[in-house]
């Protein structure tokens, strides 16, 4: 089992995409710039800073976000107040450290 982030982010991009395909989009929202010039650019083109790891969108243009945490990680401030956006906005938003967690909040969310 995978044990840093971008390991677990990419079993849960198979899974997902596995679990999901034809019924919805999951995709990394890209908010990681390379350089100050690219993030002022990106920015400007309408980048949020904390957004989650992983979007599922499903038919009728709903929207759920994971965010992909290894096992002891936690959210940093930005992240926190976009899940407190999402959670005020009723968007369902959950933190996955396997896939396991990711069946899980799936199942949750009824999407399987």
């Amino acid at each position: 089992m995978p044990t840093d982030e971008h390991s677990i982010q990419k079993a849960i991009i198979t899974y997902l995409r596995t679990q999901l395909k034809g019924r919805a989009l999951v995709f990394h929202p890209m908010n990681n710039p390379r350089n100050a010039i690219q993030g002022r650019r990106m920015k400007g083109q309408g980048m949020m800073a904390g957004v989650a790891d992983i979007c599922i969108v499903t038919k009728g243009s709903v929207a759920a976000f994971m965010e992909v945490k290894k096992e002891r990680g936690k959210l940093s401030k930005v992240q926190q107040s976009f899940r407190d956006d999402c959670e005020a906005l009723d968007i369902d938003y959950a933190v996955v450290r396997s896939v396991d967690d990711a069946r899980e909040t799936l199942e949750d969310w009824g999407l399987i």
